[in-house]
């Protein structure tokens, strides 16, 4: 009988280790199929240098431990023109994605900060197609869809909340190829939704602080990064 017990309580902490909270910020577990993450605390060596085309290379980002949403490391811009990105081998097209990361602000700083999924345009500059969500220079977290590729520029955007110093936002883009849907998501809530303008393929992955607003080290953070597809 004791050892009948044993093998219960044996049982019991496997379960509970498969099902209990997962340390990894990633998010990766059973109901994930993870296509990248990081969370920073191995400096940049999963990212690419940004570049906006093939002429304009933006400085880089950096790693830091000034603040954080989980371990001990997040990303911080200290200028404008600053920014790294992620190239995907293959491209990003089906199913359902799913891009959630954490932003935070010191300070109002007037100044433009974003993570994005978007594809490149090629090597003319820029990118054909961008989604994503960050700071403004009106300094609000916002949400917003480019479309560079009809000759008028659509930009769609949507203020959410007002950049509240030293606050993480859970932030999520959701590109839904089969409802042809994207929607944005602040905090578990939905913050805004918008039909598939394109059935774009995504082959890039961006943080950066842009050319627009204002200079100087505003110290904007992003951190604990996960682009995943729902199993």
């Amino acid at each position: 009988m004791k050892g009948f017990t044993v093998l219960i309580l044996i049982s019991a902490g496997l379960l509970a280790l498969r099902c209990g909270g997962n340390s990894n910020p990633s998010g990766s577990d059973d109901h994930r199929s993870v296509i990248f993450s990081d969370n920073f605390e191995n400096g940049l060596s999963k990212w690419d240098v940004f570049r906006n085309g093939v002429y304009d290379t933006y400085d880089s980002l950096r790693t830091t431990t000034g603040a954080f949403h989980g371990g001990s490391h997040s990303v911080v811009s200290d200028s404008n023109h600053c920014g790294i990105m992620k190239q995907f081998t293959s491209l990003v097209d089906t199913g359902d994605i799913y891009c959630e990361f954490y932003l935070m602000a010191k300070a109002a700083g007037q100044s433009d900060f974003m993570v994005s999924l978007a594809k490149p345009s090629g090597s003319s500059g820029g990118d054909s197609y961008l989604y994503g969500m960050g700071f403004g220079s009106n300094d609000s977290l916002l949400c917003a869809y480019f479309d560079y590729t009809d000759g008028t520029h659509m930009v769609h955007t949507k203020n959410i909340a007002p950049i509240l110093p030293d606050h993480w936002f859970k932030c999520a883009v959701e590109i839904n190829y089969p409802a042809a849907k994207i929607t944005w998501r602040v905090d578990g809530a939905v913050a805004d939704t918008l039909p598939l303008p394109a059935l774009m393929n995504i082959q890039v992955l961006k943080i950066y602080r842009d050319v627009a607003g204002a200079q100087g080290p505003l110290q904007y953070f992003a951190d604990d990064i996960t682009m995943y597809r729902p199993k």
